[in-house]
């Protein structure tokens, strides 16, 4: 519950930041970059050449079938939001593995959705670096 709180407070912040044109170009050349890969080519202007010739960020095409079916800066915004608040869920099972109390586990993830990390990743232009903490799996 306090992931989905986290994600509707953000998108509602990021949403007024885009529509106030207060983003940088990461975004924009992010989902230019995930709008042309659906056609076959990492190209965008902003890097004026192939994206992955500048940065070897594979990881992204897994974004692709979801630009594919809302070609906008939203949709790579909200996806960010999601990852950011979804690496509580496992922080909090982990916690459990340690043998910390539920409540005292909850807490923790909660901290963690309150943490200026947390808050800058998703307050922040759009990074393929926000799914970092869901790689580390077990």
């Amino acid at each position: 519950m306090g992931a989905g709180i986290f994600v509707l407070i953000y998108l509602a912040l990021d949403l007024n930041r885009l529509y106030a044109l207060r983003y940088g170009a990461d975004l924009g050349t992010f989902t230019q970059m995930l709008v042309n890969l659906r056609h076959g080519s990492s190209w965008n202007f902003a890097e004026w050449r192939p994206h992955f010739q500048v940065h070897d960020s594979w990881a992204l095409v897994a974004l692709v079938p979801f630009v594919a079916l809302l070609p906008r800066a939203e949709t790579l915004l909200t996806i960010q939001l999601l990852a950011v608040a979804s690496a509580a869920i496992p922080l909090v099972y982990f916690a459990r593995e340690l043998g910390v109390s539920p409540r005292a586990a909850v807490i923790l993830g909660i901290a963690y959705l309150l943490s200026p990390a947390a808050q800058g990743l998703a307050y922040e232009n759009f990074s393929e670096n926000v799914f970092v903490p869901l790689a580390g799996g077990p």
